[in-house]
Formats: structure tokens, sequence, C-alpha cells
């Protein structure tokens, strides 16, 4: 996937979970949803991609002392204490769902380009003719798995065929 759609997915999923504006990332404000919302957004982007400092803070015009500060703040966010517990649970917590949350939509994003990629056929062939002509957008690893438990059960020949 491209950094520029994990930014804005990032940036809208952590916007959301945070309660604040995309566009108030770009302000000077302190406020803790938008600080917050920014430090999650480059920790996630650290650990997920190849960007720098300096092009991490460039996304939000702020330079690369700021946007290290802020990293070291998200990683004693998420540490763990001895007992076994983060030390800041709540912030944690929002973490791990947003980092949810934006897998869940890389993977519908994902299964979406797959499924334009692969539009199969699927025709049963009973008694030397074709009946039933089914056409429907899937997978290639779910068309052949389908293929494999279709030619189990039943007598009929089904036949795979890829449309252009």
């Amino acid at each position: 996937m491209k950094d520029a759609k994990l930014i804005d997915i990032s940036t809208q999923v952590f916007c959301k979970i945070n309660d604040s504006s995309p566009h108030s990332l770009y302000t000077r404000t302190r406020e803790r949803s938008v600080v917050e919302s920014r430090r999650m957004i480059w920790g996630y982007l650290r650990a997920n991609t190849a960007l720098s400092l300096t092009q991490l803070g460039d996304m939000f015009n702020r330079d690369h002392p700021t946007v290290l500060h802020s990293m070291k703040q998200h990683e004693n966010a998420i540490s763990i204490s001895r007992n076994g517990i983060p030390f800041d649970a709540a912030y944690t917590e929002k973490f791990r769902a947003g980092c949810l949350q934006i897998k869940h939509k890389i993977d519908e994003i994902e299964k979406e380009l797959v499924y334009n990629q692969y539009m199969l056929t699927y025709h049963v062939k009973k008694n030397g003719t074709y009946v039933a002509p089914v056409v429907r957008a899937t997978s290639l690893v779910e068309a052949i798995s389908e293929y494999e438990m279709y030619n189990v059960m039943v007598d009929e020949e089904l036949v795979l065929a890829k449309l252009i």
C-alpha cells in the first residue's frame, strides 16, 4: 500500500478516536486530543513505513526534533510497567483500537483490489451441456477452494474461467 494512502487512513482513524479534526493537526494548538492524535499517527507511521522523522514532521508542519520528542512520549505511554500494565492505559487502548481499525480498512481496500482482479465465472456442466452460469467477484484462493469443495459434494463438473 502506498504511504500516502496509509497516511490518509491513519489520520482519519486517529482523529476520530481522539475526537479531533484533521485540520487541527496543522495548527499550533496544544489541546490534548490534537497532540495525542499527532503522536499516534506518527507512532503508527514510524512503525509501518520507512518515513523519516523529517518526513513525518513535514506532514503537519513540524520539525524533526518535535517528532522525536513526540515519538519518545509515545513509546513511554505504550511501554509496559513491571506489573504488566501500560504506563498510560487509556492512551494505549486508543492506540491499539486505532491500529486495528487501520488494519481492517487496509484489508478491505486490498480485498477490493483482489476482487477487481479476479472476476471468475462458474459454469456447471451437466450431461455434456453447460447450465447455470454464475459470475461473481472473488479472489483466486476463494475460487479454488470453492471449486474443490463443490466438486467433492456433487457429481457435476464445475468450470472456472477468468474474465478479461
